[in-house]
């Protein structure tokens, strides 16, 4: 697969040489320029997903050769019969499903009875919410039918009402159905310290015969893939069909599709010192201090050549909230260790609900410390004799308060003691033990998702990353752990923290 990336990135520079080339002229000024080579088809394969079930109740109706109208119970969709579309009286429904479609927003609909055809075309009316094309824009909203193999089909020309905020199309059978958006920018809306940096992409969708079109401008028919991003220097395929990224190069000049003409922060290109400043890369990096117009608009203007559209140019938004170096984290830790020898089990349940870590210290080398400012770590142990049949079972329980309960470090994306701490954070939650065989009174048993033992020598392999924002940890564990001395440990643990926002 690097292979694949080398003689992709090789092709591209190898286009981008030519342009130069040509761009400076020749000695022969009558003799016409090479023209560049046609790129090789990128490899995308259509999404393939399993059929939805059913998320709720049905709505039915027994509708004749009247015809009429039957509407979704969450009133997202309504189907309209004309006359003599039906040949007899039929009993017809919608039924939401969990939706699978790609690039899809909230539930699909089954609607039944499954292959029903129709004299005539019915129509399909889906309406949408601002929260629906949040990131996109109503224009861009496709709407796609799965068939048997697993693959979506998208309906060329949806009718887009933004007046009514409805999109519909006609069809002639029944299936599964869905609404998607065909370009969005992500993530739509996030939280970002000052000074620190977001980056943002363009996620779309693609038909397989057309790897550099925009489905709603496709034609009828065709099957699609929403697993591309782009920003303004390349495109990445996320799911080639070869179970990995490779570089798409971008469309050859004078080919029509969509291209980013310009990124803004509040309006503003590019954007300033007081509201941040966003890259021609998508990367926006926040101010040094919380801009008064909050949450910060960070926009990409894109730019359509034609199609069902028409040619225009749209803005995609992404509202991102700044905010002060983070004085403390809010949110709740759980897990559990599982100590097992030929003696004894013992299963310790830890939880910690409603807490607040605050921010202790900076550390040497861009190390921040927090410790439990408020709630309570809650310990249950339960201790069971392997040496008697039945084994014989103790439970004890304690907890503690404040700074007793937990322990919290986050390196910064810049390491000054090496690259690979950048991003990662390590958190632990502790109880002490009651008097039991196999522990020894009063010691602390931490829940940590990391091992400790893995620190020598010290590396970034039992840290875990918090990814490109600190503002927000969320995240699951489950390991052995050896400590010396002691048996392995089974270790399961589960924490959501968000730093508290300042005030105002």
């Amino acid at each position: 697969m690097h292979a694949l990336k080398r003689t992709r990135l090789m092709w591209l520079a190898a286009v981008t040489l030519m342009l130069a080339l040509a761009g400076c002229g020749g000695s022969g000024g009558d003799e016409k320029e090479p023209e560049p080579p046609t790129p090789p088809a990128p490899k995308i394969e259509p999404a393939v997903t399993q059929p939805g079930t059913p998320n709720g109740d049905p709505a039915s109706a027994s509708l004749n050769n009247a015809g009429g109208s039957l509407t979704s119970p969450d009133g997202k969709l309504t189907i309209t019969i004309p006359e003599d579309a039906l040949g007899e009286p039929t009993t017809l429904s919608i039924q939401p499903i969990t939706n699978g479609a790609p690039g899809s927003h909230g539930p699909a609909y089954r609607l039944l009875p499954d292959g029903q055809a129709f004299a005539r075309p019915v129509t399909l009316t889906f309406h949408y919410t601002d929260d629906d094309v949040d990131g996109s824009a109503p224009q861009l909203l496709g709407i796609a039918t799965h068939l048997s193999d697993g693959t979506w089909q998208a309906i060329g020309g949806p009718q887009i009402d933004e007046a009514a905020h409805t999109v519909s199309i006609s069809t002639s059978h029944f299936s599964d159905w869905s609404t998607f958006s065909g370009l969005k920018l992500f993530p739509t809306s996030g939280t970002v310290m000052v000074n620190k940096t977001k980056e943002l992409s363009i996620r779309y969708c693609v038909a397989v015969a057309d790897s550099y079109g925009v489905i709603p401008i496709g034609e009828t028919g065709s099957l699609y893939n929403c697993d591309l991003v782009v920003n303004s220097k390349k495109i990445i395929a996320k799911d080639t069909g070869a179970g990995d990224e490779e570089i798409i190069p971008l469309p050859p000049p004078g080919h029509p599709t969509w291209k980013i003409l310009s990124w803004a922060a509040n309006g503003i290109d590019g954007g300033n010192d007081t509201v941040g400043r966003i890259s021609t890369e998508g990367v926006y990096t926040a101010p040094a201090s919380v801009p008064k117009n909050n949450p910060v608009a960070v926009s990409a203007k894109i730019n359509f050549p034609g199609g069902s559209i028409g040619e225009r140019d749209l803005l995609l938004v992404s509202n991102i909230k700044v905010v002060d170096e983070a004085r403390g984290y809010s949110g709740s830790v759980s897990g559990t260790i599982t100590v097992r020898t030929s003696e004894y089990l013992t299963t310790t349940e830890f939880t910690a609900s409603n807490i607040r870590l605050e921010r202790d210290e900076a550390l040497p080398g861009d190390l921040m410390h927090y410790v439990m400012g408020a709630g309570t770590v809650q310990q249950t142990m339960t201790w069971r004799d392997l040496t008697v049949n039945p084994p014989k079972v103790r439970t004890f329980h304690s907890s503690q308060d404040s700074e007793a309960g937990a322990i919290m470090q986050i390196f910064d994306p810049v390491r000054s003691q090496g690259p690979d701490f950048a991003r990662k954070f390590w958190l632990t939650i502790s109880g002490f033990s009651n008097n039991v065989t196999g522990t020894p009174p009063g010691t602390a048993l931490a829940l940590s998702n990391f091992c400790s033992e893995e620190q020598v020598p010290l590396g970034a392999g039992a840290y875990l990353s918090y990814g490109d924002d600190a503002s927000v940890l969320q995240g699951s564990f489950n390991r052995t752990c050896t400590l010396p001395g002691m048996p392995p440990q089974e270790v399961s643990m589960q924490w959501s923290l968000q730093i508290d926002e300042p005030v105002e």
